[in-house]
């Protein structure tokens, strides 16, 4: 296998990646453009919306880390009422 193979499957194998592993997304744009640090309305609303995508997925992967506690914990319960009925019956 050559370079030119090597580098035309890393070329490939870039282009399958998601938008955010290729580093894509919102971004901020620079706190001190060259007008002295002046911020524009626009520029206001992407540093909002930069924020609030980043909020989103911090609160997915929150919901992502709780979600399988909260159905082990439903499924504890259900299974503990069913021992408890089966006690009952036995005694």
């Amino acid at each position: 296998m050559g370079k030119a193979d090597r580098v035309q499957i890393k070329l490939q194998f870039e282009q399958k990646k998601t938008p955010k592993a290729r580093g894509e997304g919102p971004t901020v744009p620079d706190p001190m453009p060259e007008g002295g640090g002046v911020e524009t309305e626009a520029d206001i609303k992407q540093i909002l919306m930069s924020m609030q995508y980043s909020l989103m997925k911090i609160d997915g992967q929150i919901n992502a880390l709780t979600y399988p506690m909260d159905s082990m914990s439903d499924w504890i319960d259900k299974h503990e009422e069913h021992l408890d009925q089966v006690e009952r019956r036995v005694s």
